[in-house]
């Protein structure tokens, strides 16, 4: 769906505000109420709220209620998804298994200046590999569903990004084993994520988090990695992670330890491109490594699959091969092939319930 240029051009602003200096947009009935649709879509209700409170973004006053109650709306997702959080993370502790807390809540407590800055939509945390099939069990005890079948016994562990559970109230909790399908679930070392840690309060308890750094290496993993083109809104998260840890060289020595540079360089190069040079008084030695890295065949072949809008899963696939060790590749190929578990889409009442706020 397009979007039209003055909507578009709103929603940079409100989502790089007060990062970088942006001038006033005044839209009209027609552009606020589109404005106030996508920010609906986008959960960007509370970014573009607040910059009409701060009059980055000027709307008709007989509008600015909607707007409001928009942002109100998410407020009140966001501290429920906050609570149930905080219960899976205990459950999982409590069951002895290591997690971190990824995107949503955990960088919203952590790099926004205020959480409501930035909605989710569901809860993504990261456990490590060898513990997977565990947490799944830990988190589908009380009525939760898987919501795809694991397409072959040992799929998960060695080559997927995780596993998405529906919980019984339809809140989506997506398991992760490492940061992204595809060649970068073969490339990254995910059992390195925890060597470093961060805790973030939420809900008034102390949360285990991706470090600053691997924080920032996610959002543009996820940016680039997560659809075929990257939205609005997860280019923000790229420039406020990365803009946390500004001055810091661990972003592109993070990155490229990770094996995962090129995605990254891919992201904030999209950032730029995005919210335009102003960015370069925030993250601008970042965006400068980001423009002076090269990038290989090999790395170049993974960025197409990723940014290709026909038959992506495909591509993701066969790239996925090309980046497995030679002893993996039958066993990857059978399980892409030939799967003994077919997927079966569904979508959560949750999801529903998101997608009509």
């Amino acid at each position: 769906m397009s979007t039209a240029p003055a909507v578009t051009a709103a929603l940079v602003a409100a989502c790089a505000h007060p990062l970088v200096r942006v001038p006033t947009h005044r839209l009209d009935t027609a552009d606020a109420t589109a404005l106030l649709g996508t920010a609906r879509r986008d959960r960007l209700t509370g970014a573009a709220f607040a910059a009409i409170a701060q009059d980055v973004l000027v709307v008709p006053q007989h509008l600015v209620a909607s707007f409001a109650e928009a942002h109100r709306a998410a407020a009140v997702l966001d501290v429920r998804l906050e609570h149930l959080l905080v219960a899976a993370v205990h459950d999982l502790v409590d069951a002895g298994i290591d997690v971190r807390a990824l995107k949503g809540a955990a960088i919203a407590h952590s790099t926004y200046p205020d959480p409501a800055l930035r909605s989710g939509g569901d809860i993504d945390l990261l456990v490590r590999g060898d513990q997977l099939a565990e947490a799944i069990q830990v988190l589908t005890r009380d009525g939760g569903e898987r919501r795809y079948p694991e397409p072959r016994a040992g799929f998960d562990r060695r080559f997927g990004k995780g596993a998405a559970i529906v919980r019984s109230d339809g809140v989506e909790i997506d398991l992760h084993r490492s940061l992204a399908q595809g060649p970068v679930a073969l490339l990254l070392p995910a059992e390195r994520l925890f060597e470093q840690e961060r805790t973030v309060r939420i809900a008034d308890r102390p949360i285990p988090a991706l470090a600053a750094n691997d924080a920032a290496v996610h959002a543009a993993i996820h940016a680039i990695c997560g659809s075929a083109v990257p939205s609005i809104a997860a280019l923000r998260d790229v420039l406020w992670t990365s803009a946390a840890i500004a001055g810091d060289a661990s972003l592109a020595r993070r990155a490229e330890d990770l094996r995962v540079g090129a995605p990254v360089a891919a992201a904030l190069r999209s950032a730029r491109a995005t919210f335009g040079a102003g960015i370069d008084d925030v993250i601008g030695e970042q965006v400068e490594w980001a423009r002076g890295r090269r990038t290989s065949d090999d790395e170049r072949r993974h960025l197409d699959a990723y940014g290709a809008t026909d038959q992506r899963s495909v591509r993701l696939g066969r790239a996925a091969l090309g980046a497995a060790p030679w002893p993996d590749r039958v066993a990857l190929g059978a399980a892409l092939l030939a799967p003994t578990h077919h997927r079966t889409p569904r979508r959560s009442r949750w999801s529903k319930l998101v997608a009509s706020r």
